[in-house]
């Protein structure tokens, strides 16, 4: 099982490529279909920076002892789990349409932020209970939570323009170790 600090590291390491990948395109990639069904690219960016912007929020919260939503996020129990996914695609959608052309700023932002409060959570912080969709949860989860997000995702998001892309190996063998 890979500790909290080394999903941290993988996460930055993913995401340095990832913040890479969309600096480096632009619209007409982000508008191509994703291996996500009805989803664009750009969708699945906003996905992960929609993502980052609420488990900031959410860790940020429960470090300090709120465990209520966050702002803009329905409170526990107040979403049916069948809903769910669709609010998250609204959201994500939400997300890039908002940023539209400067998607991978916003994006930049995001994770950036995210991988701040990560950085700056200290152990006796990690077990604190935080909001989450489906009940409160501890700090660490949204860690690896996050590394499978950003490994899986990040394939999504570069297979469309090209067909080689891979995922890290060491990135792999963590989402593998979920299953």
């Amino acid at each position: 099982m890979v500790s909290t600090a080394e999903g941290i590291e993988l996460i930055a390491a993913e995401t340095a490529r990832l913040k890479d990948y969309v600096r480096d395109t632009g619209p007409e990639q982000w508008n191509l279909d994703s291996p996500c069904e009805g989803w664009t690219v750009g969708d699945v960016i906003g996905h992960l920076g929609w993502a980052a912007e609420f488990f900031g929020d959410a860790i940020s919260n429960g470090r300090s002892g709120t465990t209520s939503a966050p702002q803009g996020l329905p409170e526990i129990g107040t979403l049916a789990p069948a809903e769910i996914p669709d609010f998250i695609a609204r959201m994500a959608k939400e997300y890039a349409s908002a940023a539209d052309a400067d998607l991978s700023a916003a994006f930049t932002s995001s994770v950036d932020r995210l991988n701040g409060i990560f950085a700056s959570t200290e152990g006796d912080d990690w077990p604190k209970e935080c909001w989450s969709f489906r009940g409160l949860q501890p700090a660490s989860n949204y860690v690896t939570t996050r590394v499978s997000e950003v490994v899986i995702h990040s394939w999504d998001i570069r297979f469309p323009s090209d067909s080689e892309a891979a995922l890290a190996p060491e990135s792999v063998a963590v989402v593998l170790e979920r299953l």
